[in-house]
């Protein structure tokens, strides 16, 4: 473990001993939020890694650029702050199973003063597919946490019941068009939660506008952890939130006149468990963060190479056969269309060309004054020679 600036580094160890980093509260026996990021932030787990996640990603290493798309951002910590919970962020290279929260939360319990009937895990796309695995993986799982939200998911939920039977109020948010990860996820795990009548009914919230968001949104809202610090497993309070809350809308900006942004994809066919993506032909860009997502599982076989920021070119590495849908965002503002790379089989080899290996036997041979003779036949560099 390595503090830097008051938060402990633990690398990761292992598959079972994923790499996280805490802020810790200043108070004695205090709630936990542990919160997973998406695709595009995946990481070796190692202490730059997660200070990427909380300070934000150094692109340009002792360049002028400032660390930028922090994962925790400053809101979130202020919040946390001041609602006195420890702040866990946590990285891995492929996905967060259910062992890996029990992991994480265990480490956390054993070196920190936690309240532990206020365990609470919060995911966004990816991440969120990781909360719901974890809320339906048993009632035991569910049953441990005092609150659970996952935003913009993948669906990776299992057992639904396993939800209510807990007593477990899960937050599910989304924006009204994600071109990313379909609204229709969140909004499936919601009803088929709440078709067994949970007494804490999972809460959906649909954001005005078009993004892959709902994650920095919902843990913006001061009531979201007004709620996290009222509630606990031995005192379950249901989330409310008032109609005439106006969050901020994660809409997309208008696009500008100066700036564009593009990229070398188009409905582009390639082959092989690697592609660089190029935005050099983009205009007047100084930051560049990609969005990569598939279509069909396996949704997190593929990765780009430090994150989703950095330069106008990423290696995007780990791909399988299927289709990508991949956005670029240049200056913070300015995004491309959402573009198909497809991935095939593979390139077919050329057959070798035919050559001659082998030649056997004799052959008869008639001199012009009558006489005969054999030969012997051999092949010496494919091509067939005849000795007498």
């Amino acid at each position: 473990m390595e503090i830097i600036n008051g938060v402990h580094y633990y690398k990761r160890e292992s598959d079972a001993k994923e790499g996280f980093a805490i802020r810790p509260a200043k108070g004695t026996t205090r709630p936990v939020l542990l919160c997973v990021h998406g695709i595009g932030e995946r990481g070796a787990g190692q202490v730059d890694n997660l200070i990427n996640l909380i300070d934000g990603f150094d692109y340009d290493g002792p360049g002028p650029l400032p660390r930028q798309y922090a994962f925790e951002n400053t809101t979130i910590e202020v919040l946390a702050a001041k609602y006195d919970f420890h702040l866990v962020t946590v990285n891995y290279p492929d996905s967060f199973q259910p062992n890996d929260f029990t992991y994480v939360l265990g480490q956390v319990s054993a070196d920190f003063s936690v309240d532990q009937t206020r365990l609470y895990i919060a995911g966004f796309s990816l991440g969120g597919g990781a909360i719901l695995k974890k809320v339906t993986a048993s009632v035991t799982d569910a049953a441990s946490l005092a609150g659970a939200i996952a935003a913009a998911p993948v669906n990776w939920a299992t057992t639904h019941k396993n939800v209510a039977d807990a007593r477990l109020q899960v937050i599910g948010t989304t924006c009204e068009i994600d071109d990313t990860v379909s609204p229709a996820n969140v909004k499936d795990f919601v009803a088929k939660v709440n078709a067994y009548k949970p007494e804490f009914p999972a809460y959906l919230i649909v954001y005005s506008g078009h993004a892959h968001s709902g994650f920095n949104e919902i843990l913006a809202e001061e009531n979201t952890w007004q709620w996290m610090a009222a509630n606990s497993t031995t005192k379950r309070i249901a989330f409310t939130r008032s109609s005439t809350l106006t969050p901020t809308k994660p809409v997309d900006p208008p696009p500008s006149t100066t700036v564009k942004a593009d990229f070398n994809v188009k409905d582009t066919k390639t082959s092989g468990s690697a592609f660089e993506l190029d935005a050099s032909a983009s205009v007047g860009a100084s930051e560049y963060y990609w969005e990569v997502s598939r279509t069909t599982a396996p949704w997190y076989s593929h990765k780009l190479q430090g994150g989703a920021g950095g330069g106008p070119k990423k290696l995007l590495s780990g791909l399988v056969p299927g289709e990508y849908q991949v956005t670029l965002t240049v200056n913070g503002k300015v995004k491309t269309d959402t573009r198909k790379l497809i991935v095939e089989d593979g390139i077919a080899i050329e057959p070798e060309t035919r050559r001659l290996t082998e030649a056997t036997g004799s052959i008869v041979l008639k001199y012009s004054d009558g006489t005969t003779g054999t030969a012997k036949v051999s092949v010496v560099d494919g091509k067939l020679v005849v000795t007498e």
